[in-house]
């Protein structure tokens, strides 16, 4: 009988980073565009909020795999990581209440944010897919790909939930305080085995 992927403690702690990542990602991406909407109730900044991150994606998408492949995809991994850990905690402060901060100047910083996201985006999954063909043996690869394509399904289903059910009940200064949580919680896991 063939063992299961999970055997491998090295594909274990990146698959649970990949769900923390993307469900980081998917609850940031609802938090910000209901607090984008509360702040100025403009459709229009919701549209240029996905835009703002996209942009950068699919731009640096040309880049991105060129720099995994010349670099360690480890080390690009968890450069990712923690420029998204600084990200959430500086998306998290600047809309904290008690800043005096105006809402002009939120936006600001939110836009800035996104954009990053973006861009840290284009450079996480080329460097995931590498670092899987590097630890998991060529048996395990299949497997290892649906693993790492249910991770993101998982995310993608309860990212948006959870953000949305947490700045309902609790406000945006709780619920934007999840996407450092799950950032935070994979830079340790990394920080531990890569």
């Amino acid at each position: 009988m063939k063992k299961s992927v999970h055997h491998i403690p090295d594909f274990t702690v990146l698959f649970w980073g990949r769900l923390l990542a993307s469900m980081s990602l998917q609850t940031q991406a609802v938090i910000v565009g209901w607090y984008v909407y509360e702040l100025t109730h403009d459709p229009l900044l919701l549209g240029l909020i996905g835009l703002a991150e996209a942009l950068p994606a699919i731009g640096f998408a040309f880049l991105s795999g060129h720099v995994v492949d010349s670099r360690k995809p480890a080390s690009v991994y968890r450069v990712c990581v923690w420029m998204l850990v600084v990200n959430a905690l500086i998306i998290w402060l600047s809309v904290w209440p008690g800043l005096g901060i105006t809402a002009g100047f939120r936006l600001l910083i939110l836009f800035s944010a996104v954009f990053v996201s973006g861009m840290v985006r284009s450079f996480t999954s080329p460097s995931v897919f590498a670092l899987i063909a590097h630890i998991v043996p060529r048996e395990h690869l299949s497997q290892a790909a649906a693993w790492n394509s249910s991770a993101f399904q998982l995310a993608a289903i309860c990212g948006p939930a959870i953000g949305g059910i947490v700045y309902g009940a609790l406000g945006p200064a709780v619920a934007f305080s999840i996407p450092p949580f799950f950032n935070g919680t994979r830079a340790l896991q990394l920080a531990l085995v890569f």
